[in-house]
């Protein structure tokens, strides 16, 4: 068990425990993560904030291709597989169809051209090492978690 001296200099009396590499699995730091975003995130929503506080939540709100990105809908009561795959790098973000071509074709397509079909945004998140490992996001609110400072 940690445990802590009475002793007061520095590292003097400090002992952790032994732990084996497991103990935290990605998916524990993700769903952490995840939520201190969220978290963040709230917190720039303040009246009148600092300057610097304004600086990060424009950052969080304009995510760019490559950043490190959280899908904030995910954090909210998920489930471990679920928000795993909203903490990673954003691939893109696209407006995309609603419906499939056939679908398109089967029910309107004759009203309408392709200009008045409906689309909605698509987030795009890359959650695992494998160029395979992306999801794809809609109806959500997705932020950066770079610093503000590097950008």
């Amino acid at each position: 068990m940690s445990a802590l001296s009475r002793d007061r200099h520095p590292h003097v009396g400090v002992r952790g425990d032994a732990r084996d590499a497991d103990d935290f699995p990605a998916g524990v730091y993700k769903a952490e993560v995840g939520r201190l975003a969220s978290l963040l995130w709230t917190m720039t929503l303040v009246g009148n904030p600092s300057p610097a506080v304004r600086e990060q939540h424009s950052r969080m709100r304009s995510p760019r291709t490559g950043d490190r990105v959280v899908v904030l809908d995910a954090t909210y009561g998920a489930q471990p597989e679920r928000l795993a795959k909203a903490v990673g790098y954003l691939v893109g973000r696209r407006d995309e169809w609603t419906e499939t071509d056939e679908e398109w074709e089967a029910s309107i397509a004759d009203e309408f051209d392709d200009q008045e079909r409906f689309a909605e945004p698509a987030w795009y998140v890359q959650y695992g090492p494998n160029a395979g490992d992306v999801c794809r996001w809609t109806n959500c609110n997705v932020v950066s978690i770079e610093a503000a400072s590097d950008s």
